[in-house]
C-alpha cells in the first residue's frame, strides 16, 4: 500500500495492484471450492480409517513382554520338513 504513502498517490498503480490481487483472490477460492469437493472426501475416509490407530500411536513405549502380547505373529505356519 506504499502507494497511498508518497505525497501524490498514483491511483492506476493503486488500482492495478488492487485488481492484480483480486484475481489471486479468485483463484483461491476457486481452488478451496474444487478442494471442497474433489479432496475433503478423501481426508475425511482417510481421518475416519485412522481414527482407531490415533491413540495407540501417541502411547508411551510398551514394555518388551506388553509389545510381545500385541505384536502376536498372525500368521498360519505349515510344517515344511515332511516335505524334506
Amino acid at each position: 500500500m506504499r502507494f497511498f504513502r508518497k505525497e501524490g498517490p498514483d491511483r492506476e498503480k493503486a488500482l492495478e495492484f488492487l485488481n492484480e490481487n483480486l484475481e489471486v483472490l479468485t483463484s483461491e477460492i476457486a481452488w478451496i471450492k474444487a478442494a471442497k469437493l474433489n479432496v475433503l472426501p478423501a481426508v475425511r475416509e482417510n481421518a475416519e480409517f485412522l481414527k482407531p490407530t490415533i491413540g495407540i500411536r501417541s502411547e508411551p513405549r510398551l514394555s518388551e513382554e506388553l509389545a510381545k502380547e500385541v505384536s502376536a505373529c498372525q500368521a498360519d505356519h505349515k510344517d515344511v520338513s515332511l516335505y524334506l
